[in-house]
């Protein structure tokens, strides 16, 4: 006689607009995952006009629409929890996730949400996050794995705390190398799908009664110094980048699109960078200088010389922006694939086109 399968967790899921889905619905296969395991879906949380919501709701997922007002930057939602109106809103809406009875709530690239939500669970929440905490807490994670050069990288999954992102780590995934060519697009994806199997064991662990608590150190930066940073970092610094230094910032800018645009300095004036090639060598000038003008065929023929500590970069610039003036920056010409790319320039052409000797 076969024994009844135990009903596992009544999962309160919210699968933000954040996720990749390009491509390929992380978010759809978190969703079907758990479906076909031990636990179910009590609810499924989804910004309007989602795509998957129809899928959803066709394989019979509860769906809810996130509201209007927590769809938007933080301190928008907060201007708006103000409003009488809104509160009461946001009462409604919390009355028809709490009759849900869910026992955990998971979040999946969601944003920012008020803390009455994670309350209503009997266990709270779990958040996705597709990077180490706390070091690489914030947006654009994949981006500073890049740009910091980091051989190896993990997701965490954490408690949901009143701050959001600080709570205590209960699972990590595993370990990913991180290539030499690697964009932070493939380190997004692989950590995400990555996740799903994090989040999975959490649930399992949660369940089961074995799961341990793990206090996140505390310090790292907080998601708007991290998208500051992020603009500071994407302006070649000519006087200490190294060539590792430059091509790691070239991967981290033009290997994604996140409406921040690879910058140089050149000539006095500052310059998106559509693409750049490095050579390694001694040549004249000092880091900076514009030493010649590349005299080869193709997309960088007339394009600067720029000296570098150890090399020189040939720049394809783009649109001249203003100093300070983020709206100026030009959509993306092209991203960078995630390989080691044949180069179009040479050493013997550009010492040929140098006129600083």
């Amino acid at each position: 006689m076969h024994k009844r399968k135990q009903p596992g967790l009544r999962v309160l899921l919210y699968v933000g607009r954040f996720r990749p889905k390009s491509k390929h619905d992380f978010g759809e296969d978190l969703v079907r995952r758990i479906s076909r395991g031990r636990h179910s879906i009590a609810g499924l949380i989804l910004s309007k006009g989602d795509p998957l919501t129809i899928r959803m709701r066709n394989s019979g997922i509860p769906v809810f629409n996130l509201l209007p007002i927590l769809d938007q930057p933080l301190s928008e939602i907060k201007a708006s929890l103000r409003d009488r109106k809104c509160k009461e809103n946001l009462s409604a809406w919390l009355g028809k996730l709490s009759a849900l009875n869910p026992d955990i709530g998971v979040v999946f690239y969601g944003g920012w949400l008020p803390p009455e939500l994670f309350r209503l669970p009997v266990r709270g929440f779990v958040n996705y996050h597709p990077a180490p905490l706390p070091d690489l807490r914030g947006v654009e994670p994949d981006t500073f794995a890049v740009l910091e050069g980091r051989k190896t990288m993990w997701g965490t999954v954490h408690k949901v705390s009143s701050s959001y992102d600080e709570g205590s780590i209960i699972g990590r995934t595993t370990q990913m190398k991180v290539a030499r060519y690697m964009t932070p697009v493939v380190v997004w994806h692989t950590l995400t799908e990555y996740g799903i199997n994090a989040v999975l064991r959490a649930l399992d662990r949660i369940y089961n009664g074995g799961v341990i608590f793990e206090k996140q150190a505390k310090g790292s930066a907080g998601l708007a110094a991290t998208r500051k940073r992020a603009r500071f970092e994407s302006v070649i610094k000519w006087n200490s980048d190294t060539p590792d230094m430059i091509h790691r910032r070239l991967l981290a800018f033009c290997g994604q699109d996140i409406s921040i645009r690879l910058k140089a300095d050149v000539g006095g004036k500052r310059y998106c960078v559509r693409d750049l090639e490095i050579h390694r060598g001694r040549f004249p000038g000092r880091p900076g200088d514009i030493i010649g003008w590349y005299g080869g065929r193709g997309k960088y023929l007339k394009q600067p010389v720029v000296c570098a500590k150890g090399g020189v970069v040939v720049l394809e610039l783009g649109r001249l922006i203003r100093l300070g003036a983020e709206s100026s920056e030009e959509p993306l010409f092209n991203i960078i694939p995630s390989c080691r790319r044949r180069q179009i320039t040479d050493v013997r052409t550009i010492r040929r086109s140098i006129f600083l000797e």
